[in-house]
């Protein structure tokens, strides 16, 4: 019996100890990985539904479980492989890799009106970066990623950028699931609208002029050749 109550309170511990953003204190923005908590499928079927009701890792334990009626001794390092582990690194590097990598946040508003931030993935060659949201009852999802058509983007950029929307003095817990055949990166950044807007003009027009001054040198190397 008790060893089905410690497996029961671990179980729980995860989630207890996920950090919290203040989305308030983000101006203009907040890089979010030492906040995460990630997880590595190395199956790559993992679904929302799994990760919502930590499925996964509950099928780890009921198995370690039924070992241990069956009177064998095996480790408990094993129970726990699935489990999420908090990030260490603003920008988490996965390297190449064929897994998915799944994370999770929590974001609270303490003001006494809803707000919106946007949340951009700083790393335009990911291929699939899925954002899931709860809306009413309804978990919704969406897919950005350099293998997902430009017309997807809400907001149009080079970068993923998606909105997380806070009610009311309230916490809400987001996920995110990341693939790709190159190097898995997720460099996260939370903005004020206004501060990310102003910094991403700042930022064309820091390209404009670099690529504008490159092709003037051009032009006049072809002149002197």
């Amino acid at each position: 019996m008790m060893f089905y109550i410690i497996v029961l309170l671990l179980f729980t511990l995860p989630l207890s100890a996920l950090d919290t953003i203040d989305i308030n204190t983000c101006y203009p923005n907040c890089v979010i990985g030492k906040y995460l908590e990630i997880l590595e499928d190395k199956s790559n079927l993992l679904t929302i539904e799994d990760i919502r009701g930590m499925d996964a890792g509950r099928y780890n334990r009921e198995n370690e479980i039924r070992e241990k009626d069956n009177g064998r001794d095996v480790s408990l390092q094993r129970l726990y492989a699935l489990d999420w582990k908090k990030s260490e690194s603003d920008k988490p590097n996965f390297g190449f890799s064929s897994s998915a990598y799944w994370v999770q946040f929590n974001v609270e508003n303490k003001k006494d009106e809803p707000v919106k931030y946007f949340l951009e993935l700083d790393y335009a060659m990911l291929d699939y970066a899925h954002f899931y949201y709860e809306e009413g009852n309804e978990i919704k999802e969406i897919v950005l990623g350099d293998r997902i058509s430009f017309t997807k983007r809400l907001i149009i950029n080079r970068n993923p950028i998606f909105e997380m929307k806070i009610p009311t003095k309230e916490k809400k817990i987001f996920y995110m699931k990341f693939a790709s055949q190159g190097a898995v990166t997720v460099p996260l950044t939370a903005w004020e609208p206004k501060a990310f807007y102003n910094y991403d003009h700042n930022m064309q027009m820091y390209y404009g002029i670099y690529f504008g001054i490159l092709l003037i040198m051009a032009i006049y190397n072809l002149f002197l050749y």
